[in-house]
């Protein structure tokens, strides 16, 4: 993760990068579009159980999870 960039913006980017819409991730993960929209804008953070789906769906490797983890839990969010 770069210095400064948002949880938010990783996941929004991840998800573009995988060719997944918000309405897709949301049904895979078992949420809301509107849960993901607010993961993506900072609103609020995916809980434990919906962050190994949602690493699953973005095929995210070991260091893009502990990243972003560490993102959010620095943002108080976990």
């Amino acid at each position: 993760m770069k210095p400064g960039q948002q949880p938010g913006s990783l996941l929004n980017s991840w998800r573009r990068l995988a060719g997944l819409s918000q309405a897709e991730v949301a049904a895979a993960v078992g949420v809301s579009r509107v849960a993901i929209s607010h993961w993506e804008t900072g609103r609020s953070a995916p809980n434990g159980s919906h962050l190994h789906a949602l690493f699953g769906v973005l095929g995210l490797a070991p260091n893009q999870r502990r990243a972003y983890i560490a993102a959010i839990a620095d943002r108080g969010q976990l």
